[in-house]
């Protein structure tokens, strides 16, 4: 049985890391955003406030019943968290210093300038603060330290 969440605030590797999981391992790998999206009719509910909360509260619901899923978001309530480590999931931090989380996000604006991802990094690492303060994490991968390839493999040891 194998039960991962991925957090980490934006830039922090959790498309490219999904993307590569996708193609190595056999368990489903999800995505928050993606999820959300599927329950609304391919829209992110960003500008429904109750909507979007029901939405994620439904995708938890799924996620924690789940015997095996390698599952990334950047922020999940912390009673969720709890319970989901209750229910046997470990949970991977994904970090990389704001220094570096600002050079890679130049770089994606140079290939996408309408993906600003910066304006969530700061209110996202003092999220990923809490988590990390709270004893949740099991382990913390600084992905500036690490290739991708590297930080593959620290995920698919935990499995």
């Amino acid at each position: 049985m194998s039960k991962l969440i991925i957090l980490g605030a934006p830039l922090t590797g959790k498309t490219t890391l999904t993307k590569k999981l996708r193609e190595t391992v056999t368990i489903p790998v999800l995505d928050f955003d993606e999820e959300l999206m599927k329950l609304n009719n391919g829209k992110y509910p960003a500008n429904y406030p109750t909507l979007n909360e029901q939405l994620r509260s439904e995708i938890i619901k799924t996620i924690s019943v789940m015997n095996e899923v390698i599952f990334f978001a950047f922020e999940i309530d912390l009673d969720a968290i709890q319970n989901m480590k209750l229910n046997g999931f470990n949970i991977v931090q994904l970090t990389a210093p704001y220094d570096v989380l600002e050079k890679r996000n130049k770089e994606r604006l140079k290939n996408d300038p309408d993906n600003d991802a910066f304006q969530y990094v700061l209110k996202n690492i003092e999220y990923q603060k809490t988590v990390s303060g709270a004893r949740l994490v099991d382990k913390t991968i600084d992905t500036s330290e690490e290739t991708p390839s590297d930080t593959l493999r620290s995920i698919t040891e935990l499995l």
